[in-house]
């Protein structure tokens, strides 16, 4: 919404207002994955390494995973190639709609 100081008439931008709502559903976004990145990141380094992960995997969803099942997850988001999962990489495998992470995202939200 945008009041003309001129004539004081008021005007409803529809655009700017979609504009809005979207960049909130976004930041809304971001908040929720930021918490669910902190969630496996349990040293706060700031990155997920294996151990982070396969405690995430084991014991929060009741899932187990070998230590091979846990790198090739890693490997899978780990576009960096730096052995470890960042908030980007993290991010990005979750917006893809990775089915094994999105169900272990699901499962930790209980």
């Amino acid at each position: 919404m945008i009041r003309n100081l001129d004539s004081g008439h008021v005007h409803f931008d529809h655009e700017h207002y979609m504009a809005t709502v979207r960049n909130k559903e976004e930041r809304q976004m971001i908040q929720t994955l930021r918490q669910l990145f902190r969630s496996f990141d349990t040293n706060d380094s700031g990155v997920i390494d294996i151990s982070e992960l396969g405690k995430a995997f084991n014991t929060r969803t009741g899932l187990y995973a070998d230590a091979g099942e846990l790198k090739q997850l890693i490997a899978s988001a780990d576009l960096n190639t730096d052995g470890v999962v960042d908030f980007y990489e993290f991010a990005t495998v979750m917006e893809a709609g990775d089915a094994v992470v999105r169900k272990i995202a699901a499962s930790m939200r209980h």
